[in-house]
């Protein structure tokens, strides 16, 4: 299933977002991009197909 999430780098999206990718899903993800974004992104991009 092809999903977009907002908010995905936050405390309930970003555990969502890795278990929707574990599970198989395409997951795109938008967020509003701060400093501390920049590190969660990162951390996002650790478990994300490319």
């Amino acid at each position: 299933m092809n999903i977009v999430l907002t908010g995905s780098l936050g405390n309930i999206g970003r555990p969502l977002t890795k278990a929707l990718v574990e599970k198989g899903h395409t997951v795109t993800v938008k967020w509003a991009f701060t400093m501390v974004g920049a590190q969660r992104l990162t951390d996002l991009k650790s478990y994300c197909r490319h």
